[in-house]
């Protein structure tokens, strides 16, 4: 008989938010209570139902006021958010609707609720456009039509006066006021008479932290609320560096005042009367303490920098001072040409007399230019000026506040935009100061600069990235000795500052001569009064050189970019494209004389061709969902700086792209791992798993985690490690979902490509599917933009298969651990002690290995040769052979004669599996669970491919980047490259970039790549490995001289030694070097005097470490790569085996002996090797659909039941209680 597997969810309901299976979901879309129920409650479904009839009811507003135009895509996303009361950025370049929209909302919010709206722009032109557009929306009302205010500087003074009377009383439904007089009359407004507050060019009004402090007052956050997010943010610091200095019992301190202090804040948030903040443009940087008070009080960050799109040729020409090769550019190009000059450019003053230079020129050939101001720029946009001049500054009216698409057809930048950065604060960053020595060595090609390099890594080696910014303020004096209570920080800060004086000197020295000097993306530059560094400032850029390429109604304009750079800093804008890389994937740049200028002229002219008719515009709104915050923002970072919008806990990054003339915008939020596991509830039989006739049905509950000490839980409102009550409850996940699914055109679900990842893809789809129809699975199997977009068009359906086997193994777990477990725990008493169907075979292998160690037991003696240092010798002796020991302890001497010598070859192993990266890393006293989490960062930083592989295949792109790097650094001949197999579920663990550590170093350290999270000395070394297994495994073998000598240790005692004396033909040895004795090349037989180093009590047999029971594991089906470092964890925890101190070597407790003796004589079926390996051969047949899960779990149901283990946490209580 067929047996089904229907799971039950809790809280899954999205009705009467209960219990509903997923046969109910699938054929009611709720429970089977429901389905029969009168729909008038109030719930998710039924509101998501009334937001959608109120959008109908404004778009039939909207079409009345608009003369019947009907909102777009990109309208009806932002429209949701508005009716949904929810603060709101809006970025959109000109053309997109915002402000229509926006007008019409404050209409309607007026004649539908009767709420009063404050409108705020950056200019009076702006400010009267508006006002005149809303008087126009407002005669096409059959209504009552609001009172809509604007108050004119320009009037007579007693209108103004009786306009300054309305304002203060509240007499109006729409109030349309300038920045300048928000600051400036600012006592004249009443936060009881506002509901909503709308925000144009956030930049001018937040620019400043008093200008913050008056928008919050505005908005009615009491001071009292204020300053208790001011001690939030005070406490978190507090943690931070508590962390630091390693104070444990402060950290939990401060952790009970956190969570204190947010609940206060919470409960004043409560008592708050909400009103509605809309922000229509979100590119902007608020600084200042009460700019994080404001991101915090109304959950939107409006730091985003976004770029929908972008179609630009890109081009650079390098120039003396002489003008006259830019004037005849701009005169080829004509009119619609802004230029922009480089405000912090070194040669700012020769930059200056070409700029007079080409005003004089142009003017005399009948063009009309001018600089930019407020006046001049209306003019230019509406033809009347042919060239405006402006700065490249990001603040700058020409960067950010000129939206003309018809108008602007090229960009000219007189300078590369740069930011200057004075060598004394540049190299306080410790990183930096690597950076800079490396570079003295590269330079003068002394080593003292590299040791000097050597010696501040070993330094800072270890410190975290709390440690290095308080040692960066020490070295920049912002902080001093007396401020550190850390002997460690004090002394690392010592040696490193005189260091940091020595760079420094050396810097400026070399600069004195050289005037210029190129490191990477960073050009350093000395005029006679100053010493500093100039970076590329890429948004910048971007920005400006946008303003030629703008969507518009539908239409990408095509635009021109040229930068005008001096010879001597051409470093510029080769750093400029480097970075630029980085976002686009390809370097940018073309040199200006290899274009074609009238082909890029054309092509400008007809894409702005019949601009005014509306394109086909297409737009999509798409939540991304993934598990981690870290990735989340790294994919959101692939089209520029998102927009953060908060919702309860819950962090979504908002960010556009266009692509094949289809606007994208992606909101994308973290689940934060699984949603939902199985339940504890004692109630529920089998350990939370029903067995029924014709059904088995897990029980799910949403997950719940403790703030206090991270424990995770399912069952009940405590938590039961801690006691505490504060948690963090997936349920809050499960709402945003259904949120932001209900605003979303489509879903696409991208969590990590392996059972697990689908299982919580399959969670994720069974919370939305009512709410969103258009829901699909993609899989990133490295963090990139080209594997996004793929993923993209690779889109498929949730893998049922995949869930069910995962199902299976989760239950699995759970039926055998819990059993066995609780049968320790009536046996023993310990409720710590603990069993799985994998744990416990690997401790047997443990155990097996500890005894064979114990039997092999040795005595081990290690000499050096004192002719040749490099060289040990080791020998174990027999235990019991005391005579052999104290006879060659005392040797003093060695011969050592040749027995032949020949050359072999030596292969290349493949790129990491993971079992053998956990296993390298053992080797260097790195724990599976760090290793894995490392790799974790890594992967989700974008720096690596999926890190749970079995596989070793590598796809032509990895190849490419192999061959990409051997190029580079010029050891492309001894490439061989290979895929490694066949293609598998995943790649091998390889990197992303063609960058190895140092080079990754460099990049990070100038800003090149930015990962989401710090990387620490364990993230570098990891990547190191990773890095340098992949380059090897597309290279050459190598071929060396191997020797083999007899050595002689006194009478009747030799020992055999092989050596590799020599390299024959290079290969990738060139990247992992192999120990090579080159000072025995020729010597063939030698005799050297010898010294003991080591004599200890030993073993033929080594013990395991993580590594190599990770390796046993692998080579005996047990276990899988997501599931290793959790195995020997839970050993550990259960406290079954210790590891030595020096080693990590694991060796069993007493404990671990006697437990694992209990259960093998027990219950041998279910934890011995065979049965162990079959199960995990069961889970990739269910995957592969050869198998019933049903079935499988059945058989183990019934297995379990013979035993008569015990089937619930009761059972067990009673047992231990009678």
């Amino acid at each position: 008989m067929t047996v089904d597997v229907n799971p039950v969810y809790e809280k899954l309901c999205p009705i009467c938010g209960g219990r509903a299976s997923v046969s109910e979901i699938k054929m009611y879309g709720s429970c089977r209570r429901c389905s029969t129920r009168e729909k008038t409650v109030l719930n998710a479904l039924t509101l998501h139902q009334v937001l959608l009839d109120e959008q109908r009811e404004f778009n039939s507003f909207f079409q009345k006021i608009t003369n019947g135009y009907k909102p777009w895509g990109a309208q009806e996303t932002w429209l949701k958010r508005l009716l949904n009361n929810e603060n709101t950025v809006i970025i959109a370049p000109t053309g997109m609707g915002k402000t229509t929209l926006l007008l019409a909302y404050a209409l309607y919010a007026s004649t539908r609720y009767q709420k009063k709206t404050l409108i705020l722009t950056p200019t009076k032109t702006l400010a009267k456009q508006t006002y005149l557009k809303l008087l126009e929306y407002s005669d096409r009302l059959d209504n009552r039509r609001p009172k809509i205010l604007y108050y004119d500087s320009s009037l007579s003074k007693k209108k103004r006066e009786e306009l300054l009377e309305k304002i203060k009383n509240g007499e109006y439904n729409i109030l349309v006021l300038t920045n300048h007089f928000l600051i400036k009359r600012f006592d004249l407004l009443s936060n009881d008479h506002i509901h909503i507050v709308m925000i144009d060019d956030v930049d001018a009004l937040l620019k400043n932290n008093k200008n913050i402090a008056k928008l919050l007052k505005l908005l009615g956050y009491s001071d009292e609320l204020i300053e208790k997010v001011k001690e939030k943010h005070r406490i978190i610091w507090k943690i931070i560096l508590s962390k630091t200095f390693e104070k444990e019992e402060l950290i939990d301190q401060y952790i009970h005042k956190l969570i204190e202090i947010e609940e206060e804040i919470e409960e004043l948030m409560r008592k708050t009367k909400k009103r509605q903040v809309i922000i229509a443009s979100a590119t902007g940087k608020m600084k200042g303490s009460n700019a994080k008070i404001l991101r915090e009080l109304l959950r939107i960050d409006v730091s985003g920098i976004t770029i929908y799109g972008r179609n630009i040729t890109d081009t650079y020409k390098l120039i003396d001072n002489d003008p006259s090769e830019i004037n005849k550019i701009l005169t080829t190009l004509g009119k619609g040409g802004l230029i922009l000059v480089s405000p912090r450019h070194p040669f700012r003053e020769k930059i200056d007399s070409i700029v007079q230079s080409i005003i004089k020129e142009l003017r005399n050939k009948g063009f009309r230019v001018e600089e930019a101001t407020p006046s001049n720029v209306k003019k230019f946009i509406e033809g009347e000026i042919d060239y405006l001049i402006g700065s490249s500054s990001y603040y700058g009216i020409c960067v950010r506040g000129i939206d003309a698409p018809k108008t602007i057809r090229y960009v000219v930048f007189l300078g590369t935009p740069v930011f200057t950065v004075e060598l004394d604060t540049l190299l306080a960053s410790p990183n930096m100061l690597v950076r800079t020595a490396l570079f003295l060595a590269e330079y003068y090609g002394e080593n003292r600069y590299r040791r000097i390099a050597c010696e501040i890594r070993k330094k800072i080696f270890t410190l975290t990235n709390s440690e290095l910014r308080i040692i960066s303020m020490l070295l920049k004096k912002k902080l001093t000795l007396n401020d550190l209570n850390n002997k460690k920080l004090e002394n690392v800060y010592k040696s490193l500052e005189e260091y940091y004086r020595d760079i420094l000197n050396d810097l400026k020295a070399l600069l004195s001569r050289e005037k210029v000097l190129e490191v990477n993306t960073l050009t350093f530059y000395y005029n006679g009064e100053k010493y500093v560094a100039m970076i590329p400032d890429v948004l910048t850029y971007i920005q400006g050189s946008g303003r030629a390429s703008r969507l518009y109604l539908g239409r990408m304009t095509h635009g021109l970019s040229i930068i005008f750079e001096f010879h001597e800093l051409s470093n510029l804008v080769k750093a400029l494209d480097l970075k630029l890389s980085f976002y686009s994937g390809s370097r940018l740049f073309r040199e200006l004389d290899k274009i074609d200028l009238e082909k890029e002229l054309d092509e400008i002219i007809s894409s702005r061709r019949n601009i005014d008719i509306p394109g086909s515009i297409k737009y999509k709104n798409i939540l991304v969902v993934v598990e981690s915050p870290t990735k989340a923002k790294s994919i959101a970072k692939f089209f520029g700086k998102p927009v953060k919008r908060k919702i309860g806990t819950v962090n979504i990054y908002e960010i556009p792209f266009v692509k094949n003339n289809e606007v994208y915008h992606l909101n994308i939020m973290a689940t934060r791992g699984h949603i939902y596991d199985l339940t504890t509830n004692p109630k529920t039989p089998n350990h939370g798993i029903v067995f029924n006739h014709k059904e088995i049905q897990p029980h799910y509950d949403t997950i719940k985690r403790c703030r206090v000490c991270g424990h995770q839980f399912t069952y009940g409102d405590q938590c039961p490690r801690c006691g505490s009550r504060s948690y963090i409850d997936s349920l809050e996940i499960i709402n945003v979902l259904r949120k932001l699914a209900g605003e979303a055109h489509e879903i696409y679900i991208a969590t990590d490509p392996d059972i697990e990842g689908e299982k919580i893809a399959y969670d994720v789809y069974l919370v939305v599917k009512e709410f969103n129809k258009n829901i699909w699975r993609i899989e990133l199997h490295e963090i990139t933009l080209r594997e996004f977009m793929k993923a993209l068009e690779r889109k498929r359906s949730i893998d049922e298969k995949l869930v069910e086997a995962e199902i299976y193994r989760r239950s699995l777990d759970r039926l055998i651990g819990f059993s066995l477990s609780h049968e320790l725990w009536r046996k023993y008493g310990k409720k710590w002690f603990g069993a799985g169907r994998v744990q416990t075979p690997v401790l047997g292998w443990i155990i097996d290995k500890y005894n064979e160690y114990s039997r092999n037991k040795c005595r081990k003696l290690v000499f050096r040769v004192k002719d040749y240092p490099r060289i040990h010798l080791s020998i174990c002796i027999p235990y019991k052979d005391r005579d052999l020991y104290d006879k060659l302890s005392s040797i003093g001497k060695a011969r050592f004669k040749h027995v032949k010598t020949y050359i072999e070859t030596i292969n290349p192993k493949p790129p990491y599996t993971t079992d053998e990266l956990l296993y390298d890393a053992s080797r260097y006293g790195i724990s599976s669970s760090t290793t894995m989490k490392i790799a974790q960062e890594l992967f989700e930083s974008g720096l690596i491919t999926y890190h749970r592989t079995n596989h070793h295949y590598i796809s032509s792109t990895g190849i490419s980047i192999a061959m990409k790097y051997l190029e580079e650094k010029k050891l492309i001949e001894y490439s061989k490259p290979s895929h490694w197999g066949e293609p598998g579920a995943h790649e091998a663990i390889r990197p992303v970039h063609p960058l190895d550590r140092m080079d990754l170093e460099k990049t990070v350290a100038e800003g090149l790549i930015n990962p989401i999270i710090p990387l620490t000395h364990l993230h570098y070394r990891i990547y190191d490995l990773i890095f340098k297994r992949f380059i090897s495994s597309q290279m050459k073998p190598y071929r060396v001289l191997r020797r083999e000598y007899l050595v002689e240790l006194g009478e009747g005692y030799s020992e055999k030694l092989v050596l590799d004396v020599g390299i024959v033909e290079n290969g990738f040895n060139l990247i992992v070097k192999p120990r090579v004795y080159e000072e025995l090349r020729n010597i063939l037989e030698f005799e050297s005097d010898i010294e003991l180093i080591v004599s200890r009590i030993a073993s033929k047999t080594v013990l395991y470490n993580e590594g190599g029971i990770i390796k046993k594991m692998k080579n005996e089906g047990l276990g899988r790569p997501s599931t290793y470092a959790k195995i020997i964890s839970s050993i550990a925890r259960h406290g079954y085996i210790i590891r030595s101190k020096k080693r990590n070597y694991l060796i069993p407790t007493k404990t671990g002996v006697e437990v694992y003796g209990f259960l093998t004589s027990n219950y041998p079926e279910l934890v011995s090797v065979e049965t162990t390996r079959r199960m995990e051969e069961m889970i990739d047949r269910i995957a592969c659909g050869e198998l019933s899960c049903g079935e499988a779990l059945t058989t183990i149901y019934g297995l379990i039941k013979e035993y008569k283990l015990p089937l619930s946490i009761i059972e067990v209580e009673t047992s231990i209680s009678s």
